[in-house]
């Protein structure tokens, strides 16, 4: 029961780090697991060979189990970084969960700069769940948002697919320029606004949905 305990322990060590490098967990996890048993098996061997007997044999194959984790660690945290991003969580209307209402609205305009990638698509933007309509190149409009937490998409309307969600917060009052080009969202020249990854949004979501 101990083992299972701490081999859980190990492999959410792994999922961070995994996620650290932009990877999916699952593969390392599931590598982890497999080489936690296999040293674990070469270890009992190694034991039974060197003529160890008893309970010392359990010392040998878990001295062995950890030394297999502990390569599946650096080698997680070694690994080359990826693109992969975790999925964002909406609620049912579309927005963050948890999302904190303020007490005065803030504008969001949203520019489409003009891109001869995608120039012949118009994109329907849609914010926290709501659409605000179709946007051509070089086209802007204005909206404006109760919430703190953020999320808005592109979608793609002569392709039918979604740009990647850009998570962002703003003050109260205040107004954020959110810049899109080329069938993505550009949160390095948007202004007003502090982009949220979808680690501290899930983060933020989870913290929230305990305080409620």
């Amino acid at each position: 029961m101990l083992e299972i305990l701490l081999l859980c322990w190990i492999c959410q060590k792994i999922k961070v780090a995994a996620l650290s490098r932009k990877r999916k967990p699952r593969l390392f996890t599931v590598m982890t697991v497999i080489v936690w048993f296999v040293f674990e098996l070469i270890g009992c061997l190694v034991a039974l060979n060197s003529g160890v007997l008893g309970y010392s044999i359990y010392g040998y194959a878990f001295l062995f189990a950890a030394i297999g984790a502990l390569i599946c660690y650096i080698f997680t945290k070694l690994f080359p970084m990826g693109t992969y991003e975790i999925p964002v969580t909406v609620s049912g209307d579309g927005r963050l969960p948890g999302a904190q209402m303020m007490p005065t609205q803030s504008n969001v305009i949203v520019v489409r700069d003009k891109s001869f990638s995608g120039v012949a698509a118009s994109f329907e933007i849609v914010l926290n769940g709501h659409s605000l309509g179709k946007i051509k190149n070089g086209e802007q409009f204005s909206a404006t948002t109760e919430y703190a937490q953020n999320i808005i998409v592109a979608k793609n309307g002569l392709y039918g697919n979604s740009s990647k969600p850009f998570i962002f917060s703003v003050s109260p009052g205040t107004t954020a320029e959110i810049h899109f080009k080329g069938g993505k969202f550009q949160p390095k020249i948007c202004t007003g606004c502090v982009q949220m990854t979808a680690e501290s949004a899930s983060s933020y979501s989870a913290h929230a949905g305990l305080q409620q």
